[in-house]
């Protein structure tokens, strides 16, 4: 897997110029994450792909460097990312057991109960060792 940091200028287009170039090139993007940096004037990209081989991400970071938009790409390094994921789930509860059910849950998923109607449960560093939330027994308070 490759991942990629892009700094960007933070206007509109510039999330599609550089997925339709990863598109152009045949990657599939499995993550994408996009946010201003301290800098309002920047956004900051990080977007990991697997299957292609140590040239064709050099290619991808060599077309990415000639986008007018693009001011910096860097190759983060694999072993030394933290992975994390985040789910938010909206819920009902209609009383104390609801309740207990639903901390036991976010608890078992290293998550918390942020209010009495939405959770917050972030899954461990390495999801793909833990049981999807979204298989659990769907409880009566679960909403969508």
């Amino acid at each position: 897997m490759a991942i990629l940091s892009i700094k960007v200028e933070n206007r509109p287009g510039i999330l599609w110029k550089v997925t339709h170039l990863f598109r152009s090139r045949n990657f599939n993007i499995e993550s994408i994450s996009v946010g201003p940096t301290e800098d309002p004037e920047f956004s900051r990209m990080t977007i990991s792909v697997r299957g292609q081989d140590e040239r064709q991400v050099a290619q991808m970071i060599k077309q990415l460097n000639k986008l007018i938009d693009t001011v910096e790409v860097t190759l983060l390094d694999e072993h030394k990312t933290v992975y994390r994921e985040l789910a938010i789930f909206k819920i009902r509860l209609s009383g104390a057991q609801d309740s207990m059910e639903v901390n036991k849950l976010a608890g078992a998923y290293g998550g918390k109960v942020q209010s009495p109607a939405t959770g917050l449960a972030p899954s461990s560093p390495t999801p793909p060792r833990r049981p999807s939330a979204r298989r659990a027994r769907r409880p009566a308070w679960a909403c969508g």
